[in-house]
């Protein structure tokens, strides 16, 4: 698999730490591209030319830091990260969506401060 990630991201590094307490970064490889100066290279495999975006091995690209999550989380063979349908799954995702509204206003932030 196919990480376009960039340093600076926290959805990239949201996705990174699933993949190392799952097991699966040694499955990844990484490579950093610009959205702000060469979108091209994340137009090609997502519409929204942003990070993070997983290329899978037969072509199929996956976009948006919880829906990486998800699919990663259904890859390895341990106890999973997001848990089965009912009320513990709508806490976590519940949970998410709070820490990743959270890491949309420090984005935010950081653009209109620079």
């Amino acid at each position: 698999m196919l990480l376009r990630h960039s340093h600076t991201s926290p959805y990239v590094r949201k996705v990174m730490v699933l993949a190392q307490e799952t097991g699966l970064v040694d499955r990844i490889t990484l490579e950093t591209v610009d959205g702000w100066s060469e979108p091209e290279a994340l137009t090609r495999d997502n519409p929204l030319s942003m990070v993070p975006t997983l290329v899978l091995d037969d072509g199929t690209t996956l976009f948006d830091s919880p829906v990486i999550c998800e699919y990663l989380d259904g890859l390895h063979g341990g106890t999973p990260m997001f848990p089965a349908p009912g009320a513990a799954r709508w806490r976590a995702l519940r949970e998410q969506a709070l820490g990743d509204g959270i890491l949309d206003s420090a984005v935010l932030i950081f653009v209109e401060t620079r």
